[in-house]
């Protein structure tokens, strides 16, 4: 599967670390997120998949991609490397179709749901 950069339209300024705030920096990248599956969906890109995230544990964090599904501006499914804290990159990346990439993101998503915190009343 094809990879790509951020593209220009959605840049993600790079992190302030002289007064570094975690917090603030994970508000950054949500907001960016958003901003890419917008420019996404503008684009022509509307499939189930769109927008999810595919990450693949690298070292101290994660190598992280954004699907773009569908038959946008640009063909068909491709990925977006999302430069965030130390923006590892996956070696095998380009070599997997995007039927694992997919099954990867529905991986997360159950893993996800099944430790998501729960409110204690």
């Amino acid at each position: 599967m094809k990879v790509f950069s951020v593209p220009e339209a959605v840049p993600f300024p790079t992190a302030d670390f002289a007064n570094y705030d975690f917090k603030a920096e994970q508000a950054r990248e949500e907001a960016h997120k958003q901003a890419l599956r917008q420019h996404l969906r503008d684009m022509g890109y509307t499939g189930k998949h769109n927008g999810k995230i595919a990450r693949f544990p690298i070292a101290d964090g994660y190598a992280q991609y954004m699907l773009a599904d569908g038959n946008g501006r640009y063909g068909s499914s491709f990925l977006i490397h999302l430069p965030y804290c130390d923006a590892w990159h996956y070696h095998d990346i380009g070599y997997l179709p995007k039927k694992a990439i997919v099954e990867r993101i529905e991986q997360q998503d159950r893993a996800d749901a099944l430790f998501a915190k729960k409110a204690v009343a």
